[in-house]
């Protein structure tokens, strides 16, 4: 599982998936936006 930062662009997320990679963005998939480092679960 990849992790993906918030700052990254919808249309590489999706290439990502298209590709199979299995990837979580935050703000979108995991979480809200603005969280901080320290706040995510490992």
């Amino acid at each position: 599982m990849n992790l993906l930062d918030e700052n990254i662009i919808k249309d590489q997320r999706l290439l990502l998936r298209n590709w199979r990679i299995p990837v979580r963005h935050i703000g979108y998939d995991i979480e809200r936006r603005g969280i901080q480092d320290e706040e995510i679960i490992p």
